[in-house]
Parts: C-alpha cells; sequence; structure tokens
C-alpha cells in the first residue's frame, strides 16, 4: 500500500511539474539615419495591422545623423511603414521609404536610411 501511495505521489509531481511556456516576447525595430548630415530629416515611423490600418505612429522631428531609434511594437503590428519630410539646403522632398518592413515576433528588425535607399512619392 505504501508503495502504492509513493508511485502515485511521484506520478503527481511529474505531470505537476510541467514546464512553464515562455511568454512570447514582442517584435522590436530600430530606425537609424545614415544619410549625410546636410540633410534635415523629419521622420514618420507608422506601425500598421496585417490590413494596412494604421496602429501607432512616431514622429521623428530632425532624424539625428547615426542615431539609433528603438521601438517596440504594438501587439497587431505586423509591419512597418516610414515617411519623409526631407530638407537639403532650400529644397524639400516629401518622400516614402519604397520598401515594407515587416516584423518577427521575439525578433529586431533594422530600417537603416541611406544614401541606396530607393524613395518614392508613392505609398509601398
Amino acid at each position: 500500500m505504501k508503495k502504492l501511495i509513493l508511485i502515485l505521489a511521484a506520478a503527481m509531481l511529474l505531470v505537476g511539474c510541467k514546464k512553464e511556456e515562455e511568454p512570447e516576447k514582442d517584435a522590436t525595430y530600430s530606425f537609424v539615419n545614415n544619410l549625410s548630415q546636410y540633410y534635415y530629416v523629419d521622420t514618420y515611423i507608422m506601425e500598421c495591422a496585417e490590413n494596412g490600418d494604421v496602429i501607432k505612429s512616431y514622429n521623428i522631428d530632425r532624424a539625428i545623423t547615426g542615431k539609433v531609434y528603438s521601438y517596440t511594437a504594438q501587439k497587431m503590428t505586423v509591419k512597418v511603414k516610414i515617411f519623409l519630410d526631407m530638407t537639403y539646403g532650400t529644397r524639400e522632398y516629401h518622400k516614402w521609404i519604397n520598401q515594407v518592413f515587416y516584423l518577427t515576433k521575439g525578433d529586431n528588425t533594422n530600417i537603416e536610411l541611406n544614401p541606396d535607399t530607393i524613395l518614392s512619392t508613392d505609398k509601398p
């Protein structure tokens, strides 16, 4: 009888000691302006749901060249779109980064604005 109780107690411990699931980690992303320091860049970051609705937006006035701006995405965010107001001397440019940045839960997506970044007047 004692052996039966010990076996049952051991079985209950094994079943009751399941490994707890780790909470799902949020998606994060970082933006860095690596254009010439002579460009003034106002950056508008839009976090979007799968259907394209904007969930949250951020504004970086005069993004500092080389500075990394990091964000944790909202729960329903799956992609990020970026619009730029750029000034070079007296010239002004209003452009979209011609790419949609898809985010991955538990991972960081790096977004870099540099001279090779493709810009467009059309929304991506």
